[in-house]
């Protein structure tokens, strides 16, 4: 991928070796050069500790987002792509694993100052209403902490 591509959000997703670490980086445009401005990291069944943040290679992340040519493990995240949450079919209510996920992207948007209801909607094609429907699920059930009147998190 050309460094010179129209970066929307400005998100990419570093490929690690391990399948249960996922890192995306946001990089912005600082006197011509690609800076990291962000990062997200998720530990899928385990911790973050304070081992795993010194191991990130931050430095090698901004030469490839600065490289002529992007390679190897950077590539430009599709902003929807990480959004999508498979519906059960066919079943009345949905398993605690759904909302899971409800939940982490949730956890993700707010993380990232975004606004997770519409974002979550427009990603999926539905109405917003049932977004809000599945965070009061996921807020029901436990997994989400309870909300705040007028504020998101």
């Amino acid at each position: 991928m050309s460094s010179n591509a129209d970066l929307a959000d400005g998100w990419f997703v570093y490929e690690t070796s391990d399948p249960a670490i996922r890192i995306q980086v946001k990089a912005d445009e600082v006197a011509g050069r690609r800076v990291l401005s962000g990062f997200l990291v998720e530990r899928e069944g385990g911790a973050i500790d304070a081992q795993l943040l010194r191991s990130l290679p931050l430095v090698d992340i901004e030469h490839q987002l600065n490289s002529k040519l992007i390679r190897g493990a950077l590539t430009y995240r599709d902003r929807k792509a990480g959004l999508k949450i498979k519906t059960p079919v066919g079943q009345r209510t949905y398993p605690d694993e759904f909302y899971e996920r409800v939940a982490s992207i949730y956890s993700m948007l707010i993380a990232r100052r975004e606004h997770p209801a519409p974002a979550i909607a427009e990603a999926n094609g539905i109405p917003v209403s049932t977004v809000h429907r599945w965070i009061k699920e996921s807020r029901q059930r436990g997994i989400l902490p309870p909300g705040r009147k007028g504020r998101a998190g």
